[in-house]
């Protein structure tokens, strides 16, 4: 029953984790859009914060590499890695202004 237990927090959290991931990610373009309005305070906020973001990452790399993923969850897993791979440069330029 432990384990039953241990399983479904797991995979609540791997759910948890996707959402936020994906709906990040998501809004990359249109952070990159309003950029240039915000104030230093707020960039300097999305830049001191952005690891968080990989950390939640590191944990779904984790996760993933223990094979603990649910078919659903690997595709929402590889369509992160997709908008990973599609917004890093404009992630990047962000953090690096």
């Amino acid at each position: 029953m432990a384990q039953v237990a241990h399983d479904l927090r797991t995979k609540a959290w791997i759910d948890d984790d996707l959402d936020y991931l994906l709906r990040e990610w998501r809004a990359i373009p249109q952070v990159a859009q309003e950029w240039d309005e915000w104030d230093e305070l707020d960039r300097l906020v999305f830049v001191v914060e952005w690891p968080l973001r990989v950390d939640r990452l590191m944990r779904l790399d984790y996760w993933a590499g223990l094979h603990a993923l649910t078919p659903l969850q690997q595709a929402r897993y590889g369509e992160l890695l997709d908008l990973i791979e599609l917004h890093r440069p404009t992630l990047d330029r962000l953090l690096s202004d």
